[in-house]
């Protein structure tokens, strides 16, 4: 017991002259919900299955359906002359089982970044959301499993990265509402070397006063093979809050140079968000996506609620159906997938 209280003793001793010469914050976001899913799918057939197609219904506790869960620390240094060092370190986990929520078991796989910031702006090194998922957050949904955006436009085209590895990035100051930023990535690693300096890039610029939120964002994901082709994607998102109630739409323009023939991707969503009260809300959305060489479109609706037990913790409740042009085969019915849930989450 006394080993202990000494070991305590000297981390505590430790922190305190840490904290001294620079702030650290521990953070983080923890999202439980109970959730019923049907999915419909055609995939390869086997003799077993001839016609490749699949459907799935799952009653399931799991993590991160409005956010993902993740924990972090968030720190700055004051240099003097009103410039700052500052880093992120963010790791995502699956509540429902404790696990990393990363395939490639990354300790830091949501945010890994250091850098300086002041009046000039920031400037970052390191992995993160990239700047065109900045302005799809921006959206009236919370951008995760309840919001159709996300799986009407990955079905309806090709998704774009969310985010960049080894990345360089700089945002400018906010200047009277107006902000802009713009990133370059080696989004391979050690990889774009022998791929022939494989690269991505984003940017955004937006305006955001009052009830007015006006922004828009550009990408391009090269392959990493020779000659090294890329899809390119540009958003368009604007909203205006009424009070009693925020109105909000959405267009992306998706540029496909990766497959051959007409293969590009038009998509919209319409959104509202309403509030109720000082501690609850409601937010619909419905999205579209038009691929044109494949003649295929995918359309889907959401729905979610929340309601704020105290500034950190809400409990909510959503659920999303989404369709495509494919049928089941055999029928004329429409494939489509859907999501019904309710959950919790904390932020500490």
């Amino acid at each position: 017991m006394k080993k202990s209280l000494l070991a305590l003793a000297v981390l505590g001793a430790f922190a305190g002259a840490a904290s001294a010469q620079s702030s650290v914050t521990l953070y983080g976001l923890i999202d439980a919900s109970l959730v019923n899913q049907k999915t419909q799918s055609v995939g390869t057939p086997t003799a077993a299955n001839p016609t490749g197609y699949t459907e799935t219904k799952a009653n399931s506790l799991d993590s991160g359906h409005l956010n993902g869960s993740r924990w972090g620390l968030r720190g700055r240094e004051d240099l003097g002359g009103g410039m700052a060092a500052d880093f992120v370190l963010e790791s995502g986990f699956n509540i429902d089982t404790g696990s990393n929520d990363d395939k490639e078991q990354r300790v830091f796989s949501r945010t890994a970044t250091v850098g300086l910031s002041g009046g000039f702006g920031a400037v970052t090194l390191g992995r993160s959301l990239t700047l065109m998922d900045d302005v799809r957050g921006s959206f009236i949904m919370e951008r995760w499993d309840f919001d159709p955006t996300k799986a009407v436009w990955k079905e309806g085209g090709t998704d774009y990265t969310s985010r960049f590895d080894n990345r360089i990035r700089y945002v400018t100051p906010a200047m009277g509402g107006f902000f802009a930023g713009a990133e370059v990535s080696g989004e391979s690693g050690n990889a774009v070397a022998a791929a022939g300096g494989n690269k991505s890039y984003a940017a955004k610029l937006g305006y955001a006063a009052g009830p007015i939120n006006l922004q828009m964002a550009l990408q391009s994901d090269k392959d990493a093979v020779k000659p090294h082709d890329a899809i390119t994607y540009l958003t368009l998102l604007g909203s205006y809050n009424f009070g009693f109630a925020t109105l909000g739409a959405e267009y992306n323009r998706e540029n496909n140079k990766r497959t051959p023939g007409d293969d590009n991707a038009t998509e919209w969503a319409l959104g509202a968000k309403f509030p109720l009260g000082a501690s609850a809300q409601v937010a619909f959305a419905y999205a579209r996506s038009k691929v044109q060489g494949k003649d295929n479109t995918a359309t889907g609706y959401g729905i979610e609620a929340q309601y704020n037990l105290s500034p950190r913790t809400k409990i909510y409740a959503g659920a999303r159906s989404n369709k495509d042009d494919d049928v089941i085969p055999g029928t004329t019915d429409q494939m489509k997938d859907r999501i019904i849930g309710v959950g919790i989450q904390h932020r500490f």
